[in-house]
């Protein structure tokens, strides 16, 4: 794994031992939301990215690592912890939801699914494009 890979998944937890998540400001550590994704969502963890993800329903207005829900209640992806390549995420989601849905500035924020995808899978390839050989 790119050393720059995990330090961006590190600084999350750094900004005074709080994450950027959808939830009332927590001082968890990387450790502990990776041992609860293990056990309740999806961790994805390649050369380029580090991504904490799981089922929810996208009508909660905040989540915590270790909550869990019956399948038919999920409609969208949560993504906890993304650092890296987001693209490969849609390489690896099991199944499509309509919704995905994130935190940022502590603000939980909701996309239908496609969009989302589209969105990301651009920027992608035009970095891609950019980036010199």
């Amino acid at each position: 794994m790119s050393s720059t890979v995990l330090s961006q998944a590190l600084a999350l937890y750094d900004r005074a031992g709080e994450t950027q998540t959808g939830t009332p400001t927590q001082s968890r550590t990387f450790e502990e939301d990776l041992a609860a994704f293990i056990h309740t969502g999806r961790v994805y963890i390649t050369p380029t990215c580090v991504l904490f993800a799981k089922a929810v329903p996208s009508h909660r207005e905040y989540h915590e690592p270790w909550d869990t829900w019956e399948p038919h209640e999920c409609d969208a992806w949560l993504v906890w912890l993304a650092a890296g390549d987001l693209a490969e995420f849609f390489q690896y989601v099991p199944y499509e939801l309509p919704w995905l849905v994130w935190a940022r500035r502590d603000r939980l924020r909701k996309w239908p699914y496609d969009l989302a995808r589209r969105h990301i899978l651009q920027e992608h390839a035009t970095a891609a494009l950019e980036t010199p050989s």
